[in-house]
């Protein structure tokens, strides 16, 4: 086991940089392999939709508007797995920290408040993890609400498509107004 010093140099040093880049990987790593199929389609319309060039046609409205409620379902039941992980690891954190302590404390005739300190020190990369979960959780979060907006706008653009098309372009001669009384401000039947 690491001395104290060297924890706590190693964890309070700036040039922890390949520590950070591993963890960004590793959750790059997950939020690929878990969900990024879900939000890849969103995210190539939105790039189309925003162009001013092309507009965005109507079956890639229906697209957005049948796949991506699926897909958020889908993603949703894959986050719930990473929060359930996520809570486990919270919940043998808690048991792991008090056996560490308990036996820094029986060990090392530490005081109580000096072995939770090296419990804390022995766990730093269990915190980590939980870290790195919340970071995914986060993402996926900022990923669900953004294709949440997406299928509004897609319906608010369906609905003036289906709203324009269903306006008349001429007037039916077969039904004229009746004239109106400008001294009474009555229409004259």
């Amino acid at each position: 086991m690491e001395n104290k010093k060297t924890i706590y140099d190693k964890l309070t040093s700036l040039d922890n940089s390949e520590d950070i880049q591993e963890v960004v990987r590793w959750t790059d790593d997950v939020y690929d392999s878990t969900f990024a199929d879900y939000f890849k389609g969103q995210r190539e319309i939105y790039e189309k939709l925003k162009s001013h060039d092309n507009l965005i046609t109507d079956s890639e409205l229906e697209w957005i508007l049948a796949n991506t409620p699926l897909d958020l379902f889908s993603a949703v039941e894959s986050l719930s797995a990473i929060k359930a992980k996520q809570e486990v690891i919270k919940i043998e954190l808690k048991k792991k920290k008090a056996d560490i302590a308990s036996s820094f404390q029986s060990s090392f005739d530490m005081s109580k408040t000096e072995a939770k300190e090296e419990a804390e020190l022995a766990v730093y990369e269990d915190k980590i993890l939980i870290s790195a979960y919340d970071a995914i959780i986060d993402r996926v979060s900022r990923e669900m609400s953004f294709s949440k907006e997406l299928v509004m706008s897609a319906k608010k653009i369906w609905d003036a498509r289906r709203g324009s098309d269903s306006i008349p372009m001429g007037v039916d001669d077969s039904e004229q107004l009746p004239e109106y009384n400008y001294s009474n401000s009555q229409y004259i039947k």
